[in-house]
């Protein structure tokens, strides 16, 4: 037998492949890009022109330099298998009985936990657990190892009986509590911005105590008290402000256990925070990697000893859109690897149907398997931070931990979260977030795949579970109110128009007039379709009172204005061009086009009016065409299109 002594004497640890390799600097590559960006352009162009900026106001740069040693090192849940977060599993489901099924399928097929979701809490919707007494929870975890999963509560309001009731149980098991994973998750700030009442300061500091005493009385030592930005985040708040609102939350909690008399020098082991995962993949890795650095800071601001955060998350509720939900999956599956990399403990993936109903066995399947493959066959999970030593990252984790705390220090001057809550500072905060994010969506410039992108008008309906939709129990003490946040879902522009287009008769259509060869018209064609399609409304074939006339410029100037006469005298009562009319916008408007179709307009606009001018006409087809130009007359033009 030959053997191969090619290696022989090799060593892997004296190979320095850096060497071969010539210093490049970050100057150098901004140089090489500029060039790029310049050549055989008579206009001179920087790199600048490449930054954008998140809505916190963060540059995002082409080019970051590799930091030798990495900035941030956020602390890492201990690794106590192959993967280092829980799987957990959404308890939702409003019949007990059912309830408890679906939680034992649950954890047989690969979950490790389950959260608790009441009725009326953030994340519930319509559904969630309708009562929470001691029978009820007996009933619900009937044949559950209470003992070896992990449990966590999402109570929201009913915090304080949910609590009691969830420890009785535990209690009335004889199970050893220092030994179980249980997490009350317990949240009142985020309750009061839910639900828009609370108790006084002093009731609400007194439940807290009382609640962490009975907690720690019975030997339990995990988690009590979460800072839930989730309520922000489906309101609409940018990454910082969940963040900062987040912090500000753990530090109202802190004043109002201190005010009860409880000593809060060591109770950083009983506090956590629960967040959203969004799809936007880096900008969740750098949240969650932030908020280890603002926990670690608000410890050593107050002269802690440092404890290691315990993050639980979920996937975001807005992002969850009713029209193609099949695509969820896709989103909830880039905020599971974010969340991976970015070090959680814990994290509930909401299944694809929840925007639309109840979620059934199959949604619930896909969501826990979303993690169990990443975890299993991706291996995400076991290398501890894996974003550090990436300049991106490092920076994006920095810059959002920065703006978070002046956020925070902003509401701690305001009188802190209940008091900024009450005087609206917090709301006021989301809405000018929500204003220019609504403003991104309606053009596009932020796009939502299946919904404002690539809708698919022939989707099929999904499957969800037949029950009743569940009113949350009122709040009866309300001491304090407060304007309530509620959940904006980012499509929901452009889904209550396909809402309102399903309800049209005959469905809502529009001609597409293509000029000169396929290769010509076919980009132009294609993008005004898509375009259409997210308002509901489909190509046809059959006269229809819309049409949009596609092609290049060049066959524009030549044919356009021939080609939109002839259409107004065919009947067709308002014609649009795809793209800009440039020069010849007179020309174009004179001989009967009246609106202009191109990256950048305001899309929900153009369509808001489109089904308008649609429903007009089904509703009085004899309608003469000055009628239409003058309701339609500003569609596809103008400052904001």
């Amino acid at each position: 037998m030959v053997q191969c002594k090619i290696f022989s004497g090799f060593s892997m640890s004296k190979l320095d492949l850096a060497s071969l390799f010539p210093t490049i600097s970050k100057d150098d590559w901004a140089k090489q890009v500029e060039t790029t960006l310049n050549k055989g352009k008579a206009t001179s162009y920087g790199i600048e022109r490449l930054i954008s900026k998140t809505l916190d106001g963060i540059d995002i740069e082409p080019i970051y330099a590799t930091p030798s040693k990495p900035i941030s090192r956020p602390s890492a849940p201990v690794k106590t298998s192959r993967a280092n977060w829980g799987v957990i599993q959404r308890v939702d489901i409003p019949e007990v009985t059912k309830a408890n099924e679906q939680m034992l399928l649950d954890l047989l097929k690969g979950a490790t936990g389950v959260s608790l979701v009441l009725s009326g809490s953030i994340s519930a919707g319509h559904y969630g657990l309708p009562s929470f007494d001691v029978n009820s929870i007996k009933r619900l975890s009937q044949g559950v190892e209470l003992d070896l999963i992990s449990v966590r509560l999402d109570a929201g309001a009913n915090w304080h009986d949910a609590s009691q009731n969830l420890l009785q149980v535990y209690q009335d098991r004889n199970l050893n509590l220092s030994r179980c994973t249980l997490s009350f998750c317990i949240d009142p700030v985020s309750a009061f911005a839910l639900t828009g009442q609370s108790g006084s300061n002093s009731s609400v500091g007194k439940n807290m105590a009382a609640t962490l005493d009975a907690a720690t009385k019975a030997g339990h030592e995990g988690v009590v008290f979460s800072a839930d930005g989730r309520v922000y985040h489906d309101a609409g708040a940018s990454e910082a402000q969940e963040l900062g609102f987040a912090i500000a939350s753990c530090i109202e909690h802190l004043r109002l256990l201190e005010q009860s008399g409880t000593d809060i020098s060591t109770i950083w082991p009983r506090l956590g925070m629960v967040l959203s995962a969004d799809s936007e993949q880096f900008t969740t890795i750098a949240k969650f990697r932030a908020a280890h650095l603002l926990w670690r800071q608000v410890q050593i601001a107050m002269k802690v000893e440092p404890c290691a955060l315990q993050l639980d998350v979920e996937t975001s509720g807005r992002m969850m859109s009713v029209q193609d939900p099949y695509v969820n999956m896709l989103r909830t599956t880039s905020a599971t690897f974010a969340a991976g990399i970015g070090g959680v403990s814990s994290l509930a993936v909401l299944p694809f149907s929840i925007a639309i109903g109840c979620p059934d066995d199959l949604a619930r399947r896909m969501a826990r398997n979303t993690q169990l493959v990443l975890q299993e066959e991706s291996s995400i999970g076991l290398v501890s931070d894996a974003g550090a030593g990436s300049g991106y990252v490092e920076n994006f984790s920095n810059e959002l931990a920065k703006h978070a705390w002046e956020i925070m220090q902003e509401i701690e001057a305001n009188g802190g979260m209940m008091a900024s809550l009450i005087d609206g500072k917090v709301q006021g905060l989301i809405s000018q977030v929500c204003t220019t994010r609504n403003a991104d969506i309606a053009k596009r410039k932020k796009g939502i795949i299946g919904v404002s992108e690539f809708a698919n008008l022939d989707e099929a309906p999904v499957k969800v579970l037949d029950v009743k939709i569940v009113e949350p129990q009122s709040i009866a003490d309300s001491a304090m109110v407060c304007d309530a946040l509620k959940t904006h879902p980012i499509s929901s522009g452009f889904e209550q128009l396909r809402g309102r287009a399903k309800q049209m008769q005959p469905a809502p259509t529009f001609n597409l007039v293509t000029l000169g060869k396929q290769d010509e018209f076919a980009p132009r064609a294609t993008w005004a379709t898509n375009l259409f399609a997210a308002g509901g409304i489909a190509p046809t074939d059959q006269p229809a009172t819309i049409a949009c006339i596609c092609s290049t410029d060049g066959i524009y100037a030549e044919q356009a204005s021939k080609t939109a006469k002839r259409l107004k005298e065919n009947g067709c009562k308002y014609v649009f061009l795809a793209g800009r009319a440039g020069a010849l916008e007179n020309e174009y408007t004179q001989a009967g086009i009246d609106g202009f179709l191109y990256v950048g307009c305001n899309v929900l606009d153009v369509l808001q009016q489109t089904l308008a001018l649609l429903e007009k006409a089904n509703a009085s087809p004899d309608t003469d065409q000055d009628t239409y130009q003058d309701t339609g007359q500003d569609i596809g033009q103008g400052e904001n299109a």
